[in-house]
């Protein structure tokens, strides 16, 4: 997806990223993904955002996220550990 998009945002297609009358959030192309990183951290941003973005839409919802990702919940959790998200003080969003 990022070599082929012509843009510096990524978004999935409006079927897919319409939940509940929400749009998804736009997947930046800045940063490591254009600059010098190596292949692995490019995909490791690109996975850690897509999967930030899948929360955010799912309200945080681990069985729908892994759902949506066609992970499961423990395959999601590993990967959640791997980038070390977790939900916030308060309880309600990743970081």
């Amino acid at each position: 997806m990022v070599v082929l998009a012509d843009r510096d945002e990524l978004r999935a297609p409006p079927l897919l990223g319409r939940r509940n009358g929400k749009r998804s959030a736009p997947l930046s192309t800045h940063g490591k993904l254009n600059g010098s990183a190596s292949l692995k951290d490019k995909v490791e941003d690109l996975e850690k955002s897509v999967i930030m973005n899948c929360l955010e839409r799912n309200d945080g919802n681990i069985s729908r996220v892994a759902s949506e990702l066609g992970l499961s919940r423990v395959g999601l959790r590993n990967k959640l550990s791997r980038y070390d998200l977790r939900k916030n003080a308060k309880g309600d969003a990743f970081s």
